[in-house]
């Protein structure tokens, strides 16, 4: 159970960097590999984990958009990182109106450390 927004931020940003660290190692040519033909591809799931970071916020009435929605799978393993990346930091919260990028939390502040979001 989170206490405070800045709890569930600090563990957002350690589930950020670990899936960053992952999403690094792979390539353009493990992105069409599937396990089983019942099963999403390694880059169809790398897809659908980086549209829920987007998806869940705007059905949550978090965002305005849902930019990524129904967007094609990228070919470049680099470009699922880095909108990954992107997507996964949230932006500054503001209060007021939800607005097109930013989450919106009524009175506080949401953030991503770069530095927490960097593969070793």
């Amino acid at each position: 159970m989170y206490r405070t927004i800045d709890d569930f931020i600090s563990d957002w940003n350690t589930e950020v960097a670990s899936t960053l660290k992952v999403f690094k190692k792979l390539t353009d040519g493990t992105l069409t590999f599937k396990q089983d033909d019942n099963v999403r591809s390694i880059g169809r799931l790398a897809w659908h984990i980086t549209q829920t970071v987007s998806e869940m916020p705007f059905s949550a009435g978090l965002l305005e958009t849902d930019d990524l929605d129904k967007k094609e799978i990228p070919e470049k393993a680099e470009e699922i990182c880095s909108i990954y990346q992107k997507k996964g930091c949230p932006k500054r919260a503001f209060s007021g109106q939800p607005q097109k990028g930013y989450w919106h939390v009524s009175g506080a502040t949401a953030h991503c450390s770069a530095k927490s979001a960097t593969a070793s």
